[in-house]
C-alpha cells in the first residue's frame, strides 16, 4: 500500500503550481501519490497540471466547489497509510516525507504535526506562526509521541490545539477520518480551524516533526484571506458554532486544559476577523458571536485558571474572550457536571429563519 497521499487541489495559481509540484515530485521518497484535484480551475492553471507525466500523480476533476470540497474529494480518493495537504502556491523541501516517514516508522503515530516556514512577499524566511507552541509541545514530548491513556497526553493535546490550524502542518492516518467521516466543512472559509481542533481529539498518539516541511507564502498581492478585507470574515462565526457543537460531545471537552486551548485558538480568529472588519460591520459580527456562544455548551465558558507558560502568549485573546463571556446578552452559563454530556436544546439564530 502506498506510504502518503499528498493532496493538492488547484484553482487559479497559474505559473505559481509549477514550485509547488515541483517541490513535491522532487521529494528524496518516492513512495508516495499526489492527488491533485482540479476544482474548476481556469484554463492556464489546467494546462501546468496537465504538462505533469508523472505515474504518482492522479487528477481528478470537479465543478468549483471551494478548498473545503476539494480537499474532501481528495480524502475520499486516498488510497495511502496517512494524508498530507499542500496549497497550489506553497512549498515543500526535498526531505519532507524522507522526514515523517522516518517518524512514521519509528512512532506509529495518529497524527504528526510540523514545523514550517513563512515566506514573506521580499523572499525573507522565517518560522512559521505556530513556533511557540511546537517548542512547548517539543519540550513536553521529550522525543516520544503521545498516547492516550498516558500521563501528559491531555497536555500534548492542548499544546497541539494551540499549534496554527493550516493544513499543511500535519500529517494524519486516514483511518481516524473515517468512522464518523472527518473533513473539511464545505463552503466555509477558516476551514483549517474545524479540522484541525477535530483531528487532534481524535488521534490517539501525537508525535512532532522537530524539522520544517513546509513553506507558506505569504502574498499580499494575491487575494488570500490574510489580506483581504470583506464579508467573508463573518464566516468564522459559522465555522466556530459548527466547531463548538462537534466538540462539546468529545470528552476533550471535559478537560479544562484542552478546553481552554480550543476557545482560545478560536479566540485568537473571531478577535482578528472583528478587528478586520471595518467598524460599519463590527457590532453585527459580535451580536453574532454571543449568539453563537449563547448556543453553545456554557462548559466552553469555563476557562482553566492554570495553564502552561505556552499559553501565554494568547493571554489578549483570553482577555477579549472573558470580555465577550461578560456581555450582558449573554445568557448566564448554567453549571454542567463535567462527567454528563447533555443533548442541547438550540434556538434559533434567527427569527423566521431555520437554525
Amino acid at each position: 500500500m502506498t506510504r502518503f497521499s499528498c493532496i493538492t487541489p488547484f484553482f487559479g495559481e497559474g505559473r505559481l503550481l509549477v514550485e509547488s509540484l515541483d517541490s513535491l515530485l522532487g521529494q528524496t521518497l518516492e513512495d508516495f501519490e499526489l492527488i491533485l484535484v482540479d476544482d474548476g480551475a481556469d484554463e492556464a492553471t489546467r494546462a501546468v497540471a496537465a504538462g505533469y507525466r508523472d505515474a504518482r500523480i492522479r487528477r481528478i476533476r470537479q465543478a468549483n466547489g471551494g478548498l473545503s470540497a476539494a480537499r474532501n474529494r481528495g480524502i475520499s480518493a486516498a488510497r495511502g497509510d496517512y494524508l498530507c495537504f499542500l496549497d497550489a502556491d506553497d512549498t515543500r523541501p526535498p526531505w519532507a516525507l524522507e522526514c515523517l516517514d522516518r517518524i512514521v516508522r519509528e512512532d506509529a503515530p495518529d497524527l504528526v504535526l510540523c514545523r514550517g516556514h513563512l515566506s514573506e512577499e521580499n523572499g525573507q524566511l522565517q518560522p512559521f506562526y505556530d513556533r511557540a507552541a511546537l517548542d512547548a509541545l517539543e519540550e513536553h514530548l521529550d522525543g516520544r509521541p503521545a498516547v492516550a491513556g498516558t500521563p501528559g497526553f491531555r497536555t500534548a493535546q492542548a499544546l497541539a490545539l494551540l499549534a496554527e490550524p493550516q493544513s499543511a502542518n500535519k500529517l494524519i492516518r486516514r483511518k481516524i477520518l473515517s468512522d464518523p467521516p472527518l473533513g473539511f466543512p464545505p463552503g466555509q472559509v477558516f476551514e483549517d480551524l474545524y479540522f484541525h481542533a477535530l483531528a487532534v481529539a481524535r488521534a490517539r498518539r501525537i508525535a512532532l516533526c522537530p524539522h520544517p516541511v513546509f513553506t507558506y507564502y505569504r502574498r499580499p498581492a494575491r487575494s488570500q484571506l490574510t489580506t483581504a478585507r470583506d464579508m467573508t470574515r463573518f464566516d468564522m462565526l459559522a465555522v466556530a458554532r459548527l466547531l463548538l457543537s462537534r466538540f462539546s460531545a468529545l470528552p476533550e471537552a471535559g478537560d479544562p486544559l484542552c478546553r481552554t486551548a480550543l476557545m482560545l485558538s478560536l479566540a485568537k480568529l473571531l478577535r482578528w476577523c472583528e478587528e478586520m472588519l471595518s467598524h460599519a460591520h463590527r457590532a453585527a459580527f459580535r451580536t453574532g458571536l454571543i449568539a453563537v456562544l449563547a448556543l453553545a455548551d456554557p462548559r466552553f465558558r469555563q476557562l482553566a485558571r492554570i495553564t502552561p507558560p505556552a499559553f501565554e502568549p494568547f493571554a489578549p485573546h483570553r482577555d477579549w474572550l472573558e470580555t465577550c463571556f461578560a456581555d450582558p446578552r449573554l445568557p448566564a452559563a448554567r453549571e454542567v457536571s463535567p462527567n454528563v454530556i447533555r443533548p442541547l436544546r438550540l434556538p434559533r439564530l434567527w427569527p423566521q429563519r431555520r437554525a
